[in-house]
C-alpha cells in the first residue's frame, strides 16, 4: 500500500493529505493528516497527549502547536522544527 502527501496552508485545520491506495484496487482515498497527528505518526507526542491537547485547543483557542506547548509536550524549538517538516512534505509516487 503506498501513502503519499501533499503540502497544505493551515496547519492547524486543514491539514497535510495523504492519499492511501487500497491493494489490488485503483481507487485512491484521500484523507487529512493534521499537524498532531503528524506528531503522533514520528512518535514525538502519543494519541492522548494529542486528544489533550485538542482539548486544550478548543477550550483555548490558537492553533494546535500553541496547545501542545501550553500542555509541556513539546517546546517551542521542536514544535517550530516539526512545522517545516510537516510543510516541507511533497507528493510522491511509490
Amino acid at each position: 500500500m503506498g501513502t503519499y502527501d501533499t503540502n497544505s496552508e493551515d496547519a492547524g485545520t486543514s491539514g497535510q493529505t495523504q492519499h492511501v491506495r487500497a491493494e489490488g484496487s485503483q481507487a485512491t482515498r484521500l484523507t487529512p493528516i493534521r499537524f498532531g497527528e503528524f506528531l503522533c505518526q514520528r512518535e514525538l507526542i502519543t494519541e492522548e497527549q494529542l486528544l489533550e491537547a485538542l482539548g486544550d485547543h478548543w477550550s483555548n483557542g490558537g492553533n494546535i502547536g500553541s496547545a501542545i506547548r501550553r500542555q509541556g509536550f513539546l517546546d517551542l524549538e521542536e514544535i517550530e522544527r516539526e512545522a517545516v517538516a510537516y510543510h516541507s512534505l511533497d507528493t510522491v509516487e511509490v
